[in-house]
């Protein structure tokens, strides 16, 4: 401050002596200007006074800086109001100011506070702090981002951003430390850094060693160990275990390790490679047929007719040729031919023989595809639609009733809400009132009722209450959905519902509380708050225990006690309870834990799991078909059963 005070008197006298000043261009600055104030580009609490282009140096008062923008002098981090307020839509934080980069912009709750860096700093717009000036010393010039040691004093770090150069200075008496990227205190020497084994935060398990391929890490509880592996072989990541050396996958093998099925050919379109028990067979298409990758199938190279443009992926029926269909992928067509003989049928999705004639399509039933119950019918309110295993009945109410699809059941005609009554059929509370805001409307025994809500105050259907409107102050505009202090009045607080402000009066007497989010008496001080247990607010029951897979937490009546399985066990979730370790599922086993079945295979459509005794295995299906989830069985690509009429014609 004492280099400050004496950089403003140097100023002052040097402007009253006529001679120029410090850090201005040459001559008289105030030449060719307009009468008024300018700042002073070295320090930020003076500026130039001109009258008939004579220059004279103002100091602020003290404590006070000046301000480009309003021509006077105010206090730092005073709010203000500058043309189109800065921190209007942004969030809470710290800006650069774009027109002075001795100071910065502090956004709080939409507000505009203009805060002055300490002297001699400016304000860096890439790591959001002040600091001194860049220097044209070219030490970051070919740096990455990040901090360095600075070689000519230890008690700074030279910060590197966008390859310009910064020195930061550390708090005093501290020294800067490369290794640990940080200010320490030198008297304390802090102790060597020990590198940590291989398998410090890996989970349990073997892992290659990356210059031995005979050799891998065994890692047990965070502990490193060097196994070897029998002499003619080699450990295989994949497998995680060694294997001979006759095993690894030869180069040039397309289907080592690969599952059973056919794939594209990346170098030929013509020709696909057909996987078997890990061997490579490239087989051609048929002539003039290309291999899609799409389908896995051979088809006739896509047309650049427009057919599938705008179609949804499946097939439709080909106007020019009815031996052939056409199947749109990814809105590309692709012609797909027939069996000697056969002819496409749209209705069934398939190629049938056209010499059988095929029984004519029936539609299905009402209740075809639908759960067993009631439903109503849509032409006669005194009937409904019975159905039972996908069969339909036509039922009748008795004389004097309808059917109520809200009871499922028929009901008396006076049972019917009447038009008007808002509460016939809700549960009894408070509404809010749709064609009146200043009311609301409160339902007792089926019973309407419109209650008005206290001079000055709306019903609010988020919260339902009454309570003050919405005001235009942005203290939630970007605040999530709940209360907080009002700053303004400890009586009262600040409800966000969809960033919409609502003051909340407090009872009389008592002022509210964030740390309680409830309005309490100031004169009774609450009793402090204790940590609850684990079990606090849970059911009873057994819970897993996160750092130990041995123990177990038991719930009773709220009450916490850990347990621990017996020796060779560990704690299950699913089973909540402690099994062998060798009951755990292992990874990869798909059918462990699964009732015996076909399941389908979520990477290729053309294939199945099936399940048996919980060993999995991995099947095909014949050549054309995909595995359906709804019928657990191979189908045609794009089949689906026909829908049938909603509600049939009354007869």
């Amino acid at each position: 401050m004492g280099k400050l005070t004496l950089t403003a008197g140097i100023c002052v006298i040097i402007a009253s002596l006529g001679l120029p000043a410090l850090g201005s261009p040459p001559g008289n600055f105030c030449k060719g200007k307009k009468n008024g104030y300018y700042p002073c580009d070295y320090d930020q609490y003076s500026y130039y006074s001109c009258v008939d282009e004579k220059t004279k140096m103002q100091s602020c008062p003290p404590g006070m800086v000046y301000r480009r923008y309003k021509k006077a002098c105010e206090r730092p981090g005073q709010y203000t109001r500058p043309k189109g307020n800065f921190c209007k839509r942004r969030n809470n934080g710290d800006y650069p100011n774009p027109k002075d980069k001795y100071t910065y912009i502090s956004c709080v709750a939409g507000l505009t506070y203009i805060r002055p860096c300490p002297s001699g700093l400016v304000y860096s717009r890439y790591i959001r702090v002040c600091v001194r000036p860049a220097q044209t010393n070219p030490f970051c010039k070919r740096k990455g981002d990040g901090n360095y040691r600075n070689p000519n004093d230890k008690h700074s770090f030279i910060s590197c951003v966008a390859r310009l150069t910064y020195i930061m200075q550390c708090p005093a008496g501290l020294v800067y430390k490369q290794s640990k990227n940080r200010c320490l205190n030198p008297r304390k020497p802090q102790a060597p850094w020990k590198p940590k084994g291989f398998c410090h935060g890996r989970r349990n398990g073997r892992y290659p060693c990356d210059y031995d391929k005979h050799s891998y890490y065994s890692c047990v509880d965070g502990k490193t160990k060097k196994q070897s592996c029998p002499p003619g072989m080699v450990y295989r990541q994949s497998k995680k275990a060694c294997v001979r050396h006759g095993q690894n996958p030869p180069k040039g093998n397309f289907c080592w390790g690969r599952k059973n099925g056919d794939y594209p050919n990346p170098k030929d379109k013509y020709t696909y490679i057909s996987c078997v028990a890990g061997l490579t067979y490239v087989r051609p298409c048929p002539p003039g047929l290309v291999y899609s990758r799409k389908i896995r199938v051979c088809v006739r190279p896509a047309q650049t007719n427009p057919f599938c443009k705008r179609k949804t992926d499946g097939n439709y029926r080909n106007p020019n040729d009815k031996h052939s269909f056409i199947s749109c992928v990814a809105s590309l067509t692709y012609i797909m031919p027939c069996p000697a003989g056969l002819v496409y049928k749209q209705s069934k999705n398939r190629c049938l023989n056209p010499g059988k004639p095929q029984a004519p399509w029936k539609p299905k039933g009402f209740c075809h595809g639908r759960r067993n119950g009631r439903y109503p019918c849509d032409y006669d309110k005194h009937s409904y639609y019975s159905c039972v295993d996908g069969k339909t009945k036509v039922q009748t109410c008795p004389p004097g009733m309808v059917y109520r699809r809200s009871k499922k059941d028929c009901v008396r005609h006076g049972q019917i809400p009447p038009k008007g009554n808002f509460c016939w059929g809700r549960k009894n509370g408070d509404f809010p009132n749709p064609k009146d805001k200043y009311t609301y409307i409160s339902c007792v025994a089926g019973l309407t009722y419109v209650r008005p809500c206290p001079p000055g105050l709306v019903y609010s259907r988020k919260i339902r209450v009454c309570v003050r409107p919405a005001q235009t102050n942005p203290f939630c505009k970007r605040k999530t959905d709940g209360n907080y202090r009002n700053p303004n009045d400890k009586h009262s607080f600040i409800s966000c519902v969809a960033s919409l402000t609502y003051i909340m009066p407090c009872p009389a007497g008592l002022v509210y509380k964030q740390s309680k989010n409830r309005c309490l008496n100031p004169g009774k001080p609450q009793a402090p708050w204790k940590p609850k247990g684990f079990c606090h607010g849970r059911r009873n029951g057994r819970y897993p225990c996160d750092y130990d897979k041995h123990s177990y937490y038991s719930c009773v009546d709220g009450k916490t006690k850990i347990q621990t399985c017996p020796p060779g066990l560990v704690y299950r979730r699913s089973k909540k309870d402690c099994v062998r370790h060798d009951q755990i599922p292992p990874k990869g086993n798909f059918c462990w834990g699964r009732k015996d079945g076909d399941y389908p295979c979520h990477y290729d459509e053309r294939s199945y799991y099936s399940c048996a005794d919980g060993k999995t295995k991995i099947q095909s299906c014949p050549p054309g078909l995909v595995f359906r989830r709804s019928k657990r069985a191979c189908d045609y690509p794009g089949q689906a059963p026909p829908t049938g009429n909603l509600c049939p014609k009354k007869p």
